[in-house]
């Protein structure tokens, strides 16, 4: 029986397996040879870096759901939080400009005040799923209407802008690739946002892999 290959119900089971584990990687590969072989425009480094640096404010949202989705909860308030969260780091570095702070300052100030609005949005939507034993649906739809109101009020129903000089040109700066251009004497460029992304990115794959924490994330996701 040596020439005979592994059959039945356990080698269904282990193609089930990597299926389950590896067919999300491999859909993403074969729309990527698609989008290769369709459009010569779509292959080109600077199409992938584009598309790699539009997904990455998405994709750092992401990181912090896939914490949430392990442990067997959702959080629907996520994108009204960016927004109220958005504009209240630009009115606070508006202010920290108009006071006389340097531009770096500015943004810096702006970047904390979002940081610590996040912690405590999030903290109270911790609290009223875990303390108040809301349903995690319940409590963060309610959320995400209520961070929508303040976001609307903070804007007073208009739009978010900046008088910062230096935030436009940090959103739009990065390192460039020395042996990659876009064309004559222009480089490609490696956008800030990107490279955060891909910072948040391993260090989260390193505390879900790596750590007690992510030991504790996935045993109470798989049985609280």
């Amino acid at each position: 029986m040596s020439g005979s290959t592994a059959s039945g119900p356990g080698a269904q089971w282990d193609v089930w397996r990597f299926m389950e584990r590896y067919g999300s990687l491999l859909a993403l590969a074969a729309l990527i040879l698609l989008g290769c072989w369709a459009s010569p425009d779509f292959r080109k480094a600077e199409n992938f870096l584009n598309v790699i640096r539009q997904s990455s404010f998405v994709g750092i949202i992401a990181i912090g759901m896939t914490f949430v989705i392990i442990l067997g909860g959702i959080d629907l308030s996520v994108g009204s939080m960016v927004a109220v969260l958005g504009g209240l780091g630009i009115v606070a570095m508006n202010a920290a400009g108009a006071a006389g702070a340097a531009g770096g300052v500015a943004v810096l100030t702006g970047a904390a005040v979002m940081l610590a609005g996040g912690v405590l949005m999030g903290l109270l939507n911790g609290v009223l799923i875990a303390k108040g034993r809301v349903a995690p649906f319940v409590a963060t739809l309610g959320a995400m209407a209520a961070y929508r109101s303040v976001a609307l009020a903070v804007a007073q129903g208009g739009e978010y802008s900046s008088n910062v000089p230096s935030f436009g040109r940090i959103g739009a700066g990065g390192i460039p690739i020395g042996f990659l251009h876009v064309r004559e004497g222009v480089p490609l460029t490696l956008h800030y946002p990107v490279l955060i992304f891909l910072a948040v990115t391993l260090a989260a794959h390193v505390l879900l892999k790596r750590t007690t924490y992510g030991v504790y994330v996935h045993a109470i996701g798989d049985n609280e």
